[in-house]
C-alpha cells in the first residue's frame, strides 16, 4: 500500500512540475494580452512566492520586474525546488 501511495504522490508531483513548465513556456512566449484568469493565477503565484506589487512592477529583495518577468523568475525558482524535492523523494523510495 505504501508503495502505491508513494508512486501516486510522485506522479502527482511530476504532473505539477509539467504543468508549471507549460505555464513557464507560455510566459516566455511573451503573450500580448493575459486573460483575467491567467493574470490572477500569476499574481497568486507571485504573492505566495513573497513578491509584492508596487507602482507598475513586482518587488522581491532587490528585484523590480514586470508581471511576466517576475512570474518567470518565480516559476523557475519553484520548478528547481520541486524537481529537487521529487528527486530526493524518488531516490528515497529505492533506499534500503
Amino acid at each position: 500500500m505504501r508503495a502505491s501511495v508513494t508512486r501516486r504522490s510522485v506522479e502527482q508531483q511530476a504532473d505539477a512540475i509539467a504543468s508549471r513548465r507549460n505555464l513557464l513556456a507560455y510566459i516566455r512566449s511573451a503573450p500580448q494580452r493575459l486573460s483575467i484568469e491567467s493574470y490572477l493565477c500569476l499574481t497568486r503565484i507571485l504573492n505566495q512566492g513573497g513578491w509584492r506589487y508596487d507602482q507598475q512592477c513586482w518587488l522581491k529583495g532587490d528585484q523590480r520586474l514586470s508581471t511576466l518577468e517576475a512570474a518567470a523568475v518565480e516559476l523557475e525558482r519553484q520548478l528547481g525546488a520541486e524537481r529537487d524535492q521529487l528527486l530526493r523523494q524518488t531516490v528515497g523510495t529505492y533506499a534500503p
